[in-house]
C-alpha cells in the first residue's frame, strides 16, 4: 500500500515554484538552464511516481502492458533525476569554465548503463516485474539507489575539488548541504519506500537551491525592475552566455542633482521608465542597472544605439513633462574606442563601470568615449586590487593614528585611525591610492573589519585614557552602511575585546548616497549600540545641510580646503558657517592645519580641535603614545 500524504503536497509546492520561476525574468546563463532541467525532470518524476504507485495499488484495473510501461517510465526518470542533480552541482562549481565534453560523457556512462539495465527489465525482470499479485521488486532492484548514491558522492567530490571556483564561497557549503540531503533522502526511501519521501526530499532540495541560487528576485533591481549587478556578474561568469555579446553603457546626466531634489518615488519611476525604454528601443531584455542612474546593455545583434539614445531621451522628455520635472536630465552613452574592440566582454564591462563611477555626474557630455589611457588606468587599478586582496589574505593591513589636539589646552585628546596597505615587497599603499579601488570592488568592509579589530585589540592592550586620550575616530565608508550586518559586526568586535563603544567615534565621509533612507536606518541601528558619529571632510564632498539634521553627528570635521580658504584669505563664508555650526551645538575639528598661525586663526573662530601636520603626521600605532607624550609635554 502506497501513501501519498507527502508526495501530493510536495508536487503542489513544486508546481508553485515552477509557476513563479517561469513567469519571472531570468538571465540566460548555463546554470539556470540546467536548473530548468532539474525542475522539469523532478516535476515528471513525482507525477509518474504518484501515478505508478496508484496503478500498482489498483493493478487489477489496468492492463499488464500499462503497468509495465508506467513502472519502467518511473525508473527511467528516477535514474535521470540523480543525474540532473549531479549536473547542476557540477555546473554550479564550474560556471566560469567551459564544461569539458569528455568529462560530461564519462559521468553519463553510469546513467546510460543503468537506464539500459532498467529497460531490459521488461524482458529479464532484473529490477521489477508484474505478475498476478501486482508489482514486485527483483534481485537487482537496489541498483537504482546505487545510481543515486554514486551521483551524490560524485557531486560532493567535484564540489570539494572545485571549492575555490565557486562564484561565492557560501555556494560551496550550500552545494554540500543539498547533496547530503539527497543522500539522506535515498536512505529514507530504502527504509520506508511506501511513503514516497524521496520526492519530498527532492522538492526540499529544489526549494533550497531556489532560495539560495536561482530565485529570479535575487537578480532583479527593485527600483528599476531590470537586472541588477549580481545578474551582470552571473552573466560574465558564464563563458557560453557572454560569448559573442556586445555591450554599451548608458547613464542619466545630472542624476545626483535630480535624485537630491526629487521625491524618491519619482526617481524610481524615472529609472523604471529608462529601463523600459532601453528594452523597447534597444530590443533586448538584457538591461542591467549598475547604480547612480547607470545602465549596461548587452546585445547580440548590431544596433544603432545613437538612434536608441535619441528615442529614449525623447521618451524621457515626455515623461518629465507629464510629471512636471524641471531638472534637466537626459540619457548619455558610454562607448569604447575602436582600439579596445578586441578586449574580452568582462573587461569591457569593468571599464564602463570604472569610467562611469569616476565621471557619472559630468553633465556636459552626452557621450563618453573610453580611451586606451582609461584602459591602462583600469589595469593599474586591477593591480592595486590584487595588492589589497593580498594584504587582506595575509592580514597585512596596517593602522596608523594621527593625533587630534584640543584648542583650549593644546593637549592631545583623541586620534584618527588611518589605514595603510602593506604590499608583498614591504612598501605601503597610501589611502589616496587604494580607497577608491577598494570601494569599487567591495573590499572596504574587509579592510574595515581588520582595522577595527586591530584598533580594538590596541585599545584593550593600552591604557589610552591614562595618557589623556578620550576617543579614537574610525572611518567607515557610506557604502558600508548599506550592509545589514554592520551593527552586529561592530558589536561582535567590541564585545570580543571589551571596548567601551563610546570611546570609538565613527567618521563618515561626506558623500552622495543613492539609497539615503536605507543609509539613515542603518546609522540609527549602529547609534542604538552607543556608537557616536563624526562627519568627515565637510566642504569637499556632497554638502547637504538638511542631511546634517537627519543624522546625529557630535562633531563636524572641516576639510582642509575650507580651513586653508579662511586662513589664506579670511573667507567670510567659512567664518559664518563655523559660527552657525557652533550655534547649533556642534563641536568642530579643523583638518590640514600646518602652522601655528593656522592654529591661532581656527582657535579664534571657535574651532574645538585641531588635526594636521603642525602637530604630527599619522604615525604607526606602536608609536602613537610616544607621540602623544611628546606633544603634551611641549
Amino acid at each position: 500500500m502506497w501513501h501519498f500524504e507527502y508526495a501530493i503536497p510536495s508536487f503542489m509546492i513544486l508546481a508553485v515554484i515552477l509557476l513563479h520561476f517561469f513567469t519571472s525574468q531570468h538571465i540566460s546563463v548555463r546554470v539556470q538552464k540546467v536548473f530548468f532541467a532539474v525542475l522539469y525532470v523532478e516535476f515528471f518524476t513525482i507525477l509518474i511516481d504518484i501515478v505508478s504507485s496508484y496503478f500498482c495499488d489498483h493493478f487489477e484495473h489496468f492492463s499488464y502492458e500499462l503497468l509495465v510501461f508506467i513502472s519502467l517510465l518511473f525508473y527511467i526518470l528516477f535514474l535521470l533525476r540523480s543525474y540532473v542533480f549531479f549536473i547542476y552541482s557540477y555546473v554550479l562549481s564550474n560556471r566560469a569554465i567551459r564544461l569539458k565534453k569528455e568529462r560530461v560523457i564519462l559521468a553519463t556512462i553510469p546513467l546510460i548503463i543503468l537506464e539500459a539495465f532498467a529497460i531490459s527489465s521488461v524482458v529479464n525482470k532484473y529490477i521489477f516485474y508484474i505478475d498476478e499479485n501486482g508489482f514486485n521488486k527483483s534481485r537487482y532492484y537496489y541498483a537504482i539507489y546505487i545510481c543515486l548514491f554514486f551521483y551524490v558522492i560524485l557531486s560532493i567530490v567535484v564540489a570539494i575539488f572545485n571549492r575555490k571556483k565557486f562564484y561565492r564561497k557560501k555556494y560551496f557549503a550550500y552545494t554540500i548541504l543539498f547533496n547530503m540531503a539527497l543522500f539522506i533522502g535515498g536512505i529514507v526511501r530504502i527504509l520506508i519506500p511506501n511513503y514516497l519521501l524521496m520526492d519530498t526530499t527532492c522538492v526540499l532540495v529544489i526549494l533550497m537551491i531556489y532560495l539560495c541560487f536561482e530565485n529570479p528576485e535575487l537578480y532583479i533591481d527593485r527600483r528599476t525592475s531590470s537586472f541588477n549587478y549580481s545578474a551582470l556578474n552571473a552573466l560574465l561568469f558564464d563563458d557560453r552566455a557572454i560569448n559573442r555579446t556586445s555591450i554599451k553603457g548608458f547613464y542619466l546626466r545630472n542624476y545626483r542633482e535630480f535624485h537630491s531634489f526629487t521625491e524618491d518615488n519619482l526617481v524610481d519611476e524615472l529609472l523604471r521608465a529608462v529601463a523600459n525604454a532601453l528594452k523597447i528601443y534597444g530590443k533586448t531584455r538584457n538591461i542591467f542597472y549598475i547604480r547612480r542612474g547607470g545602465f549596461i546593455v548587452c546585445y547580440k545583434e548590431q544596433k544603432d544605439f545613437g538612434q536608441v539614445q535619441k528615442e529614449v531621451t525623447r521618451y524621457l522628455e515626455d515623461y518629465k513633462r507629464m510629471h512636471d520635472i524641471k531638472i534637466r536630465t537626459d540619457l548619455a552613452i558610454i562607448e569604447l574606442d575602436e582600439e579596445l574592440a578586441g578586449l574580452p566582454v568582462s573587461t569591457k564591462v569593468e571599464l564602463i563601470k570604472d569610467v562611469y563611477d569616476s565621471r557619472y555626474n559630468m553633465a556636459a557630455f552626452d557621450r563618453i568615449l573610453i580611451s586606451v589611457d582609461d584602459y591602462n588606468k583600469s589595469k593599474r587599478e586591477l593591480e592595486i586590487k590584487s595588492e589589497i586582496e593580498w594584504a587582506i589574505d595575509n592580514n597585512d593591513v596596517e593602522i596608523y593614528i594621527q593625533p587630534i589636539v584640543e584648542t583650549k589646552n593644546k593637549k592631545v585628546v583623541g586620534g584618527e585611525l588611518l589605514t595603510r596597505i602593506k604590499r608583498d615587497n614591504g612598501s605601503l599603499l597610501m589611502p589616496g591610492e587604494f580607497i577608491s579601488v577598494a570601494e569599487r570592488y567591495g573590499l572596504m568592509n574587509k579592510i574595515g573589519y581588520i582595522v577595527f579589530s586591530k584598533a580594538c585589540k590596541y585599545i584593550k592592550e593600552n591604557d589610552l585614557k591614562a595618557s589623556g586620550i578620550e576617543w579614537l575616530n574610525f572611518n567607515i565608508s557610506p557604502s558600508e552602511f548599506l550592509r545589514e550586518d554592520l551593527s552586529s559586526s561592530l558589536c561582535e568586535v567590541t564585545n570580543k575585546y571589551g571596548v567601551d563603544r563610546n570611546f570609538i567615534h565613527i567618521e563618515i565621509v561626506e558623500e552622495f548616497v543613492e539609497d539615503f533612507l536605507r543609509f539613515k536606518n542603518e546609522i540609527s541601528k549602529v547609534h542604538r549600540f552607543d556608537f557616536n558619529f563624526v562627519l568627515d571632510d565637510y566642504g569637499v564632498g556632497y554638502s547637504n545641510l538638511m542631511r546634517l539634521n537627519e543624522i546625529n553627528f557630535i562633531n563636524i570635521k572641516l576639510d582642509k580646503s575650507l580651513v586653508r580658504a579662511y586662513c589664506d584669505s579670511g573667507n567670510l563664508i567659512v567664518a559664518i558657517m563655523i559660527k552657525a555650526f557652533k550655534e547649533l551645538g556642534y563641536e568642530l575639528t579643523a583638518e590640514g592645519v600646518e602652522s601655528e598661525d593656522m592654529v591661532r586663526k581656527m582657535t579664534d573662530l571657535g574651532v574645538d580641535y585641531i588635526q594636521g601636520f603642525h602637530y604630527s603626521k599619522a604615525v604607526p600605532v606602536a608609536n602613537f603614545l610616544d607621540m602623544v607624550k611628546e606633544i603634551n609635554t611641549k
